[in-house]
């Protein structure tokens, strides 16, 4: 019987990464691509569902994933045979990259939204925090300073964008 929990992994050499199999790139697209379609049907369903409601940071959250899902689909179809141009790789690295902790700070906002709600609830006060826009733009303000940074970082060593061997990113 096969092991199921085993496959193989092309390695790196030492001129670029190793050719990717494209049926997992496929795959990977077609993850993204259900997961953007999934987190778009429940922002439609919580909107348009006047009995349950929600916190406002939770839509912020739920878009900032859908937001990730995109920012990798833009590597669609690229992720395999010549490597697409620079300017690409470095379009597309801020973007997943920012994506990324846009992700993380807007969880954080949720969960702070909820912490303050519970406390508001416990002490018989209105729930509604007037923190709601500051843990609203403060993930925006975070994500374009990552965005900034990853960008120059990106231009001024352009290893780092684009498909290079780890050893090229280690003496950037």
């Amino acid at each position: 019987m096969p092991n199921l929990y085993h496959y193989e992994i092309s390695p790196r050499s030492e001129e670029g990464a190793g050719p990717i199999n494209a049926r997992y790139a496929i795959a990977f697209d077609t993850l993204l691509a259900c997961g953007a379609t999934l987190i778009l049907a429940a922002l439609l369903t919580a909107a348009l569902c006047r009995s349950v409601h929600r916190l406002i940071t939770w839509y912020n959250f739920m878009g900032s994933m859908g937001l990730s899902c995109l920012s990798y689909l833009v590597l669609a179809g690229h992720q395999t045979g010549p490597e697409p141009p620079f300017g690409f790789c470095l379009i597309s690295a801020t973007l997943v990259t920012s994506a990324l902790v846009l992700v993380v700070v807007t969880a954080f906002a949720y969960a702070v939204e909820i912490y303050l709600t519970v406390v508001h609830i416990l002490n018989d006060s209105y729930p509604k925090s007037k923190y709601t826009r500051f843990l609203l733009a403060v993930p925006y303000f975070v994500y374009w300073l990552t965005a900034i940074g990853v960008f120059t970082a990106s231009f001024f060593y352009w290893t780092t964008a684009g498909r290079c061997s780890y050893n090229a990113l280690r003496s950037a």
